[in-house]
């Protein structure tokens, strides 16, 4: 063999070695790519396996009515308090429906139709200065308001305006509430202020639905039956099981 046959022959070979090595490393790059590959779509399956369980925030939320005695009277809904009578809301008299959670819950929403105005002469007002009413939450004791203990009170928005009765509306989403019976008290936030919780409007054109009400006086509370209009309105909130566990080690 002659040195230009063994120079080609080591040449033949040194390539067929490089070939050979590039060979493998394509190989194993293409492993390690399908490992890759396998484990983002995994990851992806486990990401869309977790959206397709996770509860939807209306789910989660679980809002519900509690109570409804305002018909079809809506957020924006007035009367002129001509024709217009209701429940006398004052400093000597708290009024307000009763309500049952069968849940623990916030209240997002407690809307009522009253009008603050003491006092009217021939027509005018004679209520100046006055301060929205209050929504009062007290426990039910023996069927009754208690009329010791103020669980949470918000005021509600005010119209200002002595002439209508308006949807006047409060939230107490920061105030969780256990399964139970309660009622929403309407007060005065000065003794100078009083009003009516609405049961009939426009002659009677327009009616409040019936429902079990408590009152609150200075000799006491009791429970009576009557017209108000009122809507509760409540949003679920779990009991989270590490406050559960703090609980049962106390």
């Amino acid at each position: 063999m002659t040195r230009i046959d063994i120079l080609g022959a080591l040449s033949l070979w040194w390539n067929s070695r490089k070939e050979i090595e590039m060979a493998k490393a394509h190989l194993n790059f293409v492993a390690q790519a399908s490992r890759r590959f396998k484990m983002v779509g995994a990851g992806v399956a486990f990401v869309f396996l977790t959206l397709a369980l996770a509860p939807s925030a209306e789910v989660r939320a679980q809002v519900y009515t509690v109570l409804d005695t305002a018909g079809t009277a809506t957020s924006r809904t007035a009367f002129s308090v001509s024709g217009s009578t209701g429940q006398l809301i004052g400093s000597a008299q708290l009024v307000g429906p009763q309500f049952t959670l069968t849940q623990r819950s916030v209240l997002t929403k407690i809307e009522a139709l009253v009008n603050n105005c003491a006092v009217m002469i021939a027509g005018v007002p004679q209520c100046p200065n006055t301060l929205p009413f209050v929504v009062q939450i007290r426990r039910s004791i023996n069927g009754a308001p208690d009329p010791r203990l103020l669980i949470a009170a918000v005021p509600l928005t005010h119209d200002n305006d002595p002439l209508t009765v308006s949807m006047e509306s409060a939230a107490l989403d920061e105030v969780p509430l256990e399964p139970g019976t309660y009622f929403a008290l309407f007060a005065p936030q000065q003794e100078s202020d009083a009003g009516f919780l609405l049961s009939n409007a426009n002659g009677g054109a327009y009616q409040a639905g019936m429902t079990t009400i408590g009152i609150v006086t200075f000799s006491g509370s009791f429970a009576d039956t009557g017209f108000v209009a009122v809507r509760i309105a409540a949003k679920v909130v779990p009991l989270h099981k590490h406050a559960s566990r703090d609980h049962e080690d106390r």
